[in-house]
């Protein structure tokens, strides 16, 4: 199964509006509770405030203790913990808010938070504690009735409304298919018509992901190996790259990799190889930021200089057909540095470049 990496944006905003649609009648969480406490009132009145895909129903105790009985809840039971119902369920106490976390999107950043509390058995016991105390908690602090609204009902005007989002979303998707891709209706005539509206979709980020571009491919085009020099014993290749331009250990230093080995591959690609790396090109200054983090490890073994060869190959002109020579390395330029110039050297001059 091939999917075109252009379309992720709108399977993202399916996919988000799935998330979020609201739940039918029968899905959602039915909860009763104490409207004559304050502390479990406002508790509700937050949980309400969350619940935007409507995932749960508020019972206040006053109006539906025979709903209650349906289930054989007794009513001391009632009002020592709050109870929910959900796929003809009883949910008590802290398993009622656990299912709630799970339930809505808005709270699963708490949700493991919540799990944990339940594995651990400390969640329990803290539910139990604020349980029998919530009317001193609620006078303690200055906690003041609250009784929830009841939800409107739904009428002709909110079904407009949503068809009215619906039809946006929708002329949204379809004009920008219009801008960036090859469909039926985006006809010249078309996509020169409603050109004006790339620029807005530009500044805004909803444009489709270019991740197979030009330059982040090329970033193997060139690449550069460095050997280290001693008087007195044999040269030792610095593990850095190959001379096949694969990454050495040293690329496991993000402040390498990140800060050093990527900049200098993505700046080579615009910049003739000998120009950028002569002492006054920003691929030297790269390359002097790596020199000087070796000899920092090395400098008890007395190196006495570096060589630095710069390597490139064809890799991504796809009108070379000879894939021998196509991937071919060749030495594009090359030049030694001395190890005694780090002491007249200051270390602004050694600092990584933007």
């Amino acid at each position: 199964l091939c999917l075109q990496l252009s379309y992720l944006p709108y399977l993202e905003i399916v996919l988000w509006l799935m998330l979020f649609a609201p739940s039918t009648a029968q899905d959602r969480i039915q909860i009763l509770y104490d409207d004559q406490c304050n502390l479990c009132a406002n508790a509700m009145r937050l949980v309400r405030w969350l619940n935007v895909i409507r995932v749960a129903d508020f019972l206040p105790l006053s109006k539906n203790l025979e709903t209650a009985a349906q289930y054989g809840i007794q009513p001391d039971d009632l009002y020592q913990n709050m109870h929910g119902l959900y796929q003809n369920r009883v949910f008590v106490g802290y398993d009622l808010y656990l299912l709630l976390a799970r339930r809505n999107p808005l709270l699963w950043v708490v949700y493991p938070v919540l799990l944990l509390g339940k594995l651990t058995g400390i969640g329990p016991k803290i539910y139990g504690w604020v349980a029998q105390n919530r009317y001193r908690v609620s006078k303690a602090c200055g906690l003041k009735p609250y009784a929830l609204p009841a939800r409107p009902a739904w009428k002709p005007l909110q079904y407009q409304r949503y068809g009215i989002i619906t039809g946006v979303i929708v002329g949204f998707m379809l004009s920008t298919s219009l801008v960036y891709f090859e469909t039926p209706l985006a006809k010249p005539a078309v996509k020169k018509t409603v050109q004006w509206y790339k620029p807005i979709l530009l500044h805004t980020g909803l444009v489709p992901p270019n991740v197979f571009n030009h330059q982040d491919l090329s970033l193997g085009d060139k690449w550069v190996t460095v050997t280290r020099h001693y008087k007195d014993q044999p040269s030792q290749r610095v593990p850095f790259a190959d001379a096949k331009g694969a990454r050495l250990q040293y690329h496991l230093f993000d402040t390498l990799y990140f800060g050093n080995s990527l900049k200098w591959r993505r700046k080579a690609i615009r910049f003739d190889p000998v120009a950028f790396n002569q002492p006054e090109g920003l691929g030297y200054q790269y390359l002097l930021q790596l020199l000087y983090f070796d000899y920092q490890l090395h400098q008890a073994q007395a190196p006495t200089r570096y060589h630095i060869d710069v390597f490139a190959s064809r890799a991504t002109d796809v009108a070379i057909k000879d894939l021998d020579e196509r991937y071919r390395a060749f030495k594009v330029y090359e030049f030694d540095f001395p190890v005694s110039a780090f002491e007249t050297m200051e270390i602004s001059q050694l600092k990584a470049r933007k």
